[in-house]
């Protein structure tokens, strides 16, 4: 059994990819549980996660537990020189609850229904926090040049496959294919 053995996941696809440096995938569009990430907050990945957890488990109005998915990404939103200026974090909605979920008792939770992506991402080892993370992007939109690929230069995702801040990390950073 792989790393995620236990968790639901969406049917990602690994694609053939012509350069070095990064791994291709189709992530296929669906709903996710969504909350905003406040960058401000003390702990802001934490609470955002904090969030979307509970809304499967206790507060969504069917009174319903909703299996566990991965990955998790931390959608950011950037402006023109690079900045992040808004983030979402976002959980896979079960398979088998894509065409009935519940809606959320949380005011600062939603359901959100995300196209088909195209994305390119780059494995790391560490923790999301770490500036090593960060460089990640840089690398990775490097590899990406080399091959000619254009990327949504306003979205940054920041994915984690297994519990934040939990033992062996699985994380990646990736962007989106236009």
């Amino acid at each position: 059994p792989g790393i995620n053995a236990e968790y639901g996941c969406p049917n990602i696809e690994v694609l053939e990819s012509d350069g070095c440096g990064y791994i291709t995938r189709y992530i296929p569009g669906g709903y996710w549980i969504s909350s905003d990430v406040d960058y401000s907050a003390a702990e802001p990945l934490r609470e955002a996660y904090v969030r979307v957890h509970r809304y499967r488990y206790k507060n969504n109005d069917g009174g319903v537990r909703i299996p566990s998915t991965r990955p998790t990404i931390t959608w950011e939103t950037l402006d023109a020189e690079g900045n992040v200026i808004g983030a979402t974090m976002n959980m896979w909605v079960a398979s088998e609850w894509q065409d009935k979920f519940p809606g959320s008792t949380d005011p600062l939770v939603r359901i959100v229904k995300m196209p088909d992506l195209k994305v390119y991402s780059r494995s790391y080892g560490g923790y999301l926090e770490d500036e090593l993370y960060g460089e990640q992007f840089e690398l990775l939109e490097e590899a990406l040049s080399n091959q000619g690929i254009e990327v949504d230069e306003s979205a940054r995702l920041r994915v984690v496959f297994t519990y934040l801040r939990y033992g062996s990390q699985r994380i990646e950073a990736m962007l989106v294919g236009r």
